[in-house]
């Protein structure tokens, strides 16, 4: 007897932590506020270590002159305090691990007094770079907006037409849990692109969520963050036939009831903890 209570309570537990997995990696904090504190926090609860060499950051206004869709054709024009950038070659991260991009290297670790895992800016000689997609794509003074802006990690091969969306926010200084008001947001809705796939015929992105149907995140004041509040589902995002890199429609998502204030920033570490989890011990 004793034996099928062991039995159950693992096959319980395996069932528990088969559903605290996500199928992509999601961003899990930001900060925008003070500039020397900017950061973006990845988390992994895939169940394996993704390799991030094709993985790619972008925050900007979204036109069709600076477009993120643009890295496919080499098209992506860039601006001064925005940035399109992509993971370094050997990049990766571990199942159950929170990696952190610091917009400014050094400052990030005066401010917590630890390394980002990568930067931005190229200010710490402790920490890899992120690398730009051509000349001037992380912008000179490359940031996060305190206002409001969009946020977006994705995924391309430089193979194909068209890139996958892997995790994206938008916030809003004034947002209210109600849908619109977004002064930068991302929806790919008609857009075609024809990029290295080896035809000349254009592909067609799949519709997003309209802007003005769009739910942003609240914004925070200076020294705190933002962060999701879990790290285990997506349960307001459309799960199909979205431009996601599983099919997702991460434009889809409720940002502002996915996304709280966190008080005291937690750069690496889960929401609402005080104990950093360390990279090497997730191994």
């Amino acid at each position: 007897m004793r034996k099928i209570i062991m039995l159950i309570v693992l096959f319980s537990l395996c069932c528990f932590i088969a559903s605290a997995q996500v199928n992509h990696l999601l961003i899990s904090e930001f900060c925008v506020t003070p500039t020397a504190a900017e950061f973006i926090e990845i988390y992994n609860g895939t169940g394996s270590t993704v390799n991030l060499e094709n993985y790619y950051l972008y925050d900007a206004n979204y036109t069709n002159d600076d477009d993120y869709i643009n890295v496919v054709d080499d098209t992506y024009t860039d601006y001064s305090s925005d940035f399109l950038c992509q993971f370094p070659s050997g990049a990766s991260i571990a199942n159950g691990q929170y990696l952190v991009v610091a917009m400014d290297g050094a400052a990030f670790n005066t401010t917590y007094a630890f390394d980002a895992d990568y930067e931005l800016l190229g200010t710490s000689g402790s920490v890899p770079d992120m690398l730009e997609t051509q000349t001037g794509s992380i912008g000179a003074s490359a940031g996060l907006t305190n206002a409001g802006e969009c946020v977006l990690l994705f995924y391309w091969a430089g193979v194909s037409d068209l890139v996958d969306d892997v995790d994206y926010v938008d916030y809003e200084e004034t947002a209210t849990g109600s849908a619109g008001g977004n002064s930068e947001a991302i929806d790919k809705t008609g857009k075609t692109k024809d990029g290295p796939d080896g035809d000349a015929v254009a592909s067609a992105y799949l519709n997003d969520t309209a802007v003005a149907s769009q739910i942003p995140a609240i914004n925070h004041s200076g020294g705190s963050s933002v962060a999701r509040s879990s790290v285990t589902s997506e349960a307001s995002e459309t799960a199909s036939g979205g431009n996601g890199i599983t099919g997702h429609d991460e434009t889809s998502e409720n940002f502002y009831t996915a996304f709280v204030v966190e008080t005291v920033p937690s750069p690496g570490q889960a929401y609402g903890s005080t104990t950093r989890v360390v990279d090497w011990s997730l191994y």
